[in-house]
């Protein structure tokens, strides 16, 4: 019994230094994301151009410059002129981009797919913001398509016939969902999250055509 004790004593007193140090881990890895601007994408080579603020964990000031990405997805449905916010580490010797997240405007996210008919984002919605992704399919044409968020957003799939917006798909309140979309008619589909919350969520977005 007073050995049970010991442990459970120290079990006790290690717990709030454990929870300590995970905290500052995340404040740590939340202070090494930069700030950017979206300058050029070049998707065959794997890099992007980046405008962007000091960078503390490199001690690297602001600049523009070019850079290596860990995974070409991260520049699928980037553009000139996008914010961002992202991570670099030196890897084999090249300051390369180990994470990015687009930062998701009231604005048109055109669906560019890649050579294997996919379409991947992972992007911020800011508070009582929405992302919105819209690409051209023709009738009879399929996409599967799924999400996580790191909170629930309302969502919907959505189209338009003459005045009237049409849903095929409306949720409310959903931290994630799948499903498939088959196009009715030839016409512009757009998936859409809105962030009625006060906090900041992180979707990632899959489209498969």
């Amino acid at each position: 019994m007073p050995l049970l004790r010991l442990l459970t004593a120290l079990l006790v007193a290690v717990a709030p230094l454990a929870q300590a140090q995970g905290a500052a881990s995340a404040a740590a890895g939340a202070a090494a994301m930069a700030d950017g601007e979206v300058r050029k994408v070049d998707l065959a080579q794997g890099k992007v151009t980046l405008k962007h603020g000091p960078l503390q964990s490199l001690d690297m000031p602001p600049m523009t410059m070019v850079f290596k990405v860990a995974d070409p997805k991260m520049l699928q449905g980037l553009k000139e002129g996008d914010k961002v916010r992202f991570s670099a580490d030196r890897i084999n010797g090249a300051i390369t981009v180990t994470r990015l997240v687009a930062e998701a405007r009231n604005e048109l996210i055109d669906i560019a797919w890649n050579a294997d008919r996919v379409f991947e984002r992972q992007v911020q919605v800011a508070p009582k913001k929405f992302a919105e992704l819209c690409g051209k399919l023709g009738r009879g044409e399929q996409v599967a398509w799924s999400f996580e968020g790191s909170a629930p957003t309302d969502f919907n799939i959505h189209y338009h016939q003459g005045k009237q917006v049409v849903y095929p798909q409306q949720q409310a309140a959903m931290a994630g969902s799948s499903g498939t979309l088959v196009a009715p008619l030839d016409q512009d589909y757009c998936w859409m999250w809105t962030n009625q919350g006060a906090a900041e969520v992180s979707l990632r977005i899959r489209l498969q055509h």
